[in-house]
């Protein structure tokens, strides 16, 4: 039998790849620093003139929109009419059933103030002192505009009084803080 041959088969860079690989590297030893300092000075320029650019794009972009056919324009426009007149009806609608409420209103409170009127007149009391017992709409109403009794915060004893003397801080001693800042002098 025999053996076959050993071949050494070496995987060689070609001369080309092996010169530029070199040449790269030789270059980034000299000027690698010049390379970094050059990447952070364009990427801080590129950040203060980035809003320029977007300015620009943006005109362009009008300057596209100005080119469009004259019907395509005034379709848009109709469009943004209509969706206006909408909205204008709607808050109308909304207006007018708020206005009616409010005549609602208005128009019990006048009934309530002429039954109290003519209550009087027969001798039965201005106003009645008895709560009615149906909740109307007049009662729910008004206790929606009504703020909520809160309780009221006692901030001193209802023993002091200030014109006893005996200070503030509470007990009798008469001390008071001296006064703030240093020797009276004027100038500097």
């Amino acid at each position: 039998m025999e053996e076959p041959e050993e071949v050494n088969i070496v995987n060689s860079d070609p001369p080309i790849v092996a010169e530029t690989f070199t040449l790269v590297k030789g270059f980034f030893q000299l000027y690698g620093w010049f390379v970094v300092i050059g990447l952070v000075v364009l990427f801080l320029l590129k950040s203060k003139f980035q809003q320029r650019l977007n300015t620009f794009s943006e005109r362009r972009r009008d300057a596209h929109y100005k080119k469009v056919d004259d019907n395509e324009a005034l379709a848009r426009l109709e469009r943004i009419q209509q969706n206006r007149e909408r909205l204008q009806r709607q808050y109308d609608e909304v207006a007018a059933r708020a206005a009616e409420k409010q005549r609602e209103v208005e128009e019990q409170k006048r009934l309530a103030k002429i039954e109290d009127w003519e209550r009087h007149q027969e001798g039965n009391g201005y106003r009645s002192k008895v709560k009615k017992e149906g909740n109307s709409e007049l009662d729910k109403m008004a206790a929606q505009h009504l703020p909520k009794p809160t309780s009221k915060k006692v901030y001193r004893s209802a023993d002091y009084n200030p014109l006893m003397g005996g200070g503030g801080g509470g007990g009798s001693s008469g001390y008071r803080p001296s006064k703030r800042g240093g020797a009276g002098g004027g100038g500097g």
